[in-house]
């Protein structure tokens, strides 16, 4: 019996860990464009008929919440747990205070369709609209100011990389940049025509904008290395794409699929975006993407779908060094012992629980550390072990068998 134990614990550890992506179930049908978690665990999805529908265990179970409009919600926003906001079709422009128990109008002013809400660090809210429009809100929300974006095209993304530099994607290869704050926003030369609607930087001079052509179902990856003065792109067959982000300077995600096949597609870097693997999903189109943590991520698209990232591997990139920690014993009934530290350096050791939640650090005082796990549940957890600079130079799965 106790080999059977472990074989099937070996077992479900390599399903866990090769399995990156696993389909959610129990929410409502039909198209979800916004997805936003507060940590791991606590998050929303948003879509038609005004829908927004909350989970507080991961995406096991989901609660509709009241919102007070019928429209399509495009996009959600979050800078706290507690305050929260929506923008979507015809003008619906929402706020949360109380963790999206109730949902209340902001005085936009306008009836254009919202695609995007943003923020600078939670200290400037921007929303990106048709019409060329984006407003802005120092506020919180409760004031909305337009700016001139001198372009009549939709615009679909805003991505800040400072207080004061930012940048706004639409339709016909339109990338505009500010450099004050939105006060004026200057366009750049693209060389695209296609359509762009999520843009994300990982320092303030590489980013990526993304979309595509829906008539040719051809997608696009546009990156910039010297802060938007040029772009270089690479096109994708069979592929839309909605949504682009970045958890490390070389790891970063872009999530899309077929139009004409309703097929979902997740594009995964890990040498920041200058090759691009299709990750394993056999699902529908996705729209929106959100990594709450760097272990957890989720998606969303047609037909109520919402895909859940929850392999640790795949996020986390290692810094190359010659440490080689020897880790023991490995099925464990608690006790775990790390052994081989360079006493002359720093160290640290992470723990994790299988939802990618930290649930014990310890710093690297001696050549041989253990770390005391008596009090978890058997399963599967993971380990990290960080330098000074805080790379990650050595990680891998532990599992408990009591």
């Amino acid at each position: 019996m106790q080999k059977l134990l472990t074989s099937f614990i070996v077992l479900l550890s390599i399903q866990c860990y090769s399995q990156s992506w696993q389909s959610l179930t129990n929410l409502s049908t039909g198209v979800n464009t916004g997805v936003y978690f507060t940590d791991a665990n606590t998050g929303f999805v948003a879509g038609d008929n005004g829908q927004i529908e909350k989970t507080t265990d991961g995406g096991v179970n989901w609660t509709m919440l009241t919102t007070g409009v019928s429209s399509h919600v495009s996009h959600l926003h979050f800078i706290s747990n507690d305050t929260g906001y929506a923008v979507g079709a015809n003008g619906i422009a929402l706020r949360t205070v109380n963790g999206g128990t109730s949902w209340n109008s902001m005085n936009t002013g306008t009836g254009n369709t919202l695609p995007f809400i943003g923020s600078t660090n939670g200290s400037a809210l921007y929303i990106a609209g048709y019409n060329g429009m984006i407003l802005k809100s120092t506020d919180k929300g409760t004031t909305w100011t337009s700016q001139s974006s001198g372009t009549s095209q939709p615009l679909y993304g805003i991505y800040f990389t400072s207080p004061n530099t930012g940048y706004a994607v639409g339709n016909a290869g339109v990338i505009l940049k500010t450099t004050d704050a939105g006060q004026t926003w200057s366009p750049l030369i693209t060389g695209t025509s296609m359509q762009l609607l999520s843009v994300f930087f990982i320092n303030s001079n590489t980013g990526f904008a993304v979309g595509g052509s829906q008539g040719s179902n051809t997608g696009v990856i546009l990156k910039t290395t010297d802060a938007g003065a040029t772009w270089n792109s690479q096109t994708f067959s069979n592929n839309f794409f909605g949504s682009v982000k970045f958890i490390s300077n070389t790891l970063g995600f872009v999530t899309g699929g077929s139009i004409t096949g309703n097929t979902s597609t997740i594009l995964k870097t890990i040498d920041g975006g200058t090759n691009w693997t299709t990750e394993t999903t056999s699902s529908n189109r996705q729209y929106g993407s959100h990594f709450p943590t760097p272990n957890v991520g989720y998606t969303c698209g047609l037909n109520g779908t919402v895909l859940k990232l929850t392999d640790f591997n795949s996020i986390d990139n290692l810094t190359s060094t010659n440490i080689n920690i020897v880790v023991s014993p490995s099925p464990s009934a608690g006790f775990i012992t790390f052994s081989g530290f360079d006493t002359q350096a720093e160290y640290y050791i992470e723990i994790f629980d299988l939802s990618g939640k930290l649930i014990q650090q310890k710093t690297v005082l001696n050549s041989n550390e253990s770390i005391d796990l008596t009090n978890e549940t058997s399963g599967i957890y993971f380990y990290k072990i960080k330098s000074s600079e805080k790379s990650n130079i050595q990680q891998g799965k532990l599992i408990i068998q009591k």
